[in-house]
């Protein structure tokens, strides 16, 4: 089975990431101005017969694994 899910990034314009919990619990009435753009971020997740997990940015051509 794969379980695919997208969303679309976003661009802090003003107040980085103030607005993210629990960073906006420490800053009462900040503000932050974003904006969505058309790139999408797309996380597939693989399962598997065992019980390793493999961490893949492909674009990067990084990978991480854990053997239990």
């Amino acid at each position: 089975m794969i379980i695919e899910s997208s969303a679309p990034t976003r661009i802090d314009l003003a107040g980085g990431t103030i607005d993210i919990w629990p960073l906006y619990l420490f800053h009462p009435r900040a503000l932050t101005l974003n904006i969505a753009i058309n790139l999408y971020v797309v996380t597939r997740i693989h399962l598997r017969e065992d019980s390793s997990i493999t961490i893949r940015f492909e674009e990067k051509k990084l990978e991480v694994s854990v053997v239990n």
